[in-house]
């Protein structure tokens, strides 16, 4: 029988990060990391939190959230099994964001002394740690070149996809993209008054491409969203 860390290590050594890495990179990784599972809610650190090491999301999903400037923390993004939290913490000592389950989920932790330890033993690692930043800088690149947009609706839709962690392309396996939120966190990342969020949602459901409950937004056709977006 397979256990829950041979599933989140194979998760992780096919998407994301560490899926690019060479073999032996990755063994040695793995071999370091603890298995943690975590509740839906569970808050896993907060901004500010003294930052112990990296978490690798085998299974679930978590939320980041941010508090930029004079504002409270909010959710931003999403992070998908593949992905890895916590560099810029790991790198500055304290957490620069906040995480936090939205579902049942397992994670990886790597505690900062085995990437330490992992550096020392071979000093051009630091590289392969430092591509995890270059990934965040994509990600929110990404986010902001969509939330410049002047049409609504397109704006709309390409948050949908950034929270449902397929801006990009649609996993294969991903039928219906279940989201985590309402209609209020759409409307803050998408910087539109919940009004307008609401009717674009409205219109996005009607068109059978998206179904909408209590806090919870379910994307039934990513690519469609997706080819709006060059319209």
């Amino acid at each position: 029988m397979v256990n829950a860390m041979q599933t989140s290590a194979e998760v992780v050594c096919r998407i994301g990060w560490l899926s690019k890495k060479p073999a032996g990179f990755k063994q040695a990784v793995l071999e370091r990391c603890q298995l943690r599972k975590v509740r839906a809610g569970t808050t896993i650190y907060r901004i500010g939190d003294h930052a112990t090491g990296l978490y690798g999301v085998g299974a679930g999903r978590v939320g980041i959230e941010i508090a930029p400037a004079e504002r409270a923390p909010y959710l931003a993004f999403f992070a998908e099994p593949g992905a890895w939290l916590g560099y810029r913490g790991v790198i500055t000592g304290f957490q620069q964001a906040g995480l936090k389950a939205t579902r049942d989920s397992e994670l990886l932790f790597l505690p900062k002394q085995a990437i330490d330890d992992l550096i020392r033993e071979v000093p051009g690692r630091w590289r392969m740690f430092a591509r995890l930043s270059l990934s965040d800088l994509q990600k929110v690149t990404s986010l902001l070149d969509d939330v410049l947009r002047r049409d609504h609706a397109q704006r709309v839709a390409a948050i949908l996809l950034h929270f449902g962690g397929c801006r990009q392309v649609t996993p294969p396996d991903a039928r219906r993209i279940d989201l985590e939120v309402g209609q209020e966190e759409v409307a803050r990342i998408a910087n539109i008054g919940r009004t307008v969020t609401g009717a674009v949602l409205r219109d996005l459901e009607k068109a059978g491409h998206i179904e909408l409950a209590y806090r919870r937004i379910q994307v039934l056709a990513p690519d469609v969203l997706r080819s709006q977006l060059s319209e």
